[in-house]
């Protein structure tokens, strides 16, 4: 059950760069999973969509890279910004 406050520190992690890029919404969301973490990718993506229901990310899609035993970390983003006049 630890995947709720992974996701969640993930989740705020996400919005936060988000914001700080002007992102009008997040399309994909690219994350290294180790598998010594414990960690169930189905969880976290499960988890995340309940979170990110009605916000910059609703439609974002999780992509999980394999990575080294205890890996766990936001490889890369990507949104689309916000025009700025």
């Amino acid at each position: 059950m630890h995947e709720l406050g992974v996701t969640k520190a993930l989740f705020d992690t996400v919005m936060q760069a988000a914001k700080e890029h002007n992102a009008k919404k997040i399309n994909d969301i690219y994350l290294v999973l180790g598998k010594g973490t414990g960690i169930e990718a189905d969880c976290v993506d499960y988890y995340f969509t309940l979170l990110a229901e009605d916000t910059l990310a609703d439609a974002a899609k999780l992509h999980f890279l394999p990575g080294e035993s205890a890996d766990f970390y936001i490889d890369r983003m990507e949104i689309e910004e916000n025009d700025i006049e």
